[in-house]
């Protein structure tokens, strides 16, 4: 791996992250338009809020920090994802996930990569 595909690949976590946010904010957006007691869309929404700020700003620490630490908890975020979806036998969803997984453990070896080669040169 070089440092131009590195880059690549962060910026690969960048997308999926904001992806992963979009979704989750299409999930509260939907819970709003069915017919649900306040009381379950207020604890489903505040639920799903704090899973996007942390999905988010692990997203952040990984675009602009190159932190490993984000990119590991990514990746196993989605990991966890991917076995509950598989439990669930939900196929398309298990499809993105598989390749949201792939993007992740790319991202993991950008940062690693990142923060030895800074190491050498530094």
């Amino acid at each position: 791996m070089n440092e131009q595909k590195a880059l690549k690949y962060i910026k690969h976590v960048l997308i999926v992250g904001i992806i992963v946010g979009i979704l989750f904010g299409l999930n509260i957006i939907s819970a709003f338009m069915r017919d649900v007691e306040f009381k379950v869309i207020y604890a489903m929404m505040t639920r799903m809020i704090m899973a996007i700020s942390i999905l988010l700003g692990m997203t952040w620490g990984v675009y602009i920090k190159r932190s490993r630490i984000c990119s590991v908890l990514l990746f196993s975020i989605s990991m966890f994802f991917f076995i509950l979806e598989l439990t669930e036998n939900i196929k398309i969803s298990t499809l993105i996930s598989l390749i949201f997984i792939v993007i992740y453990f790319n991202g993991i070896r950008a940062t690693i990569y990142y923060h030895n080669k800074l190491k050498i040169k530094g």
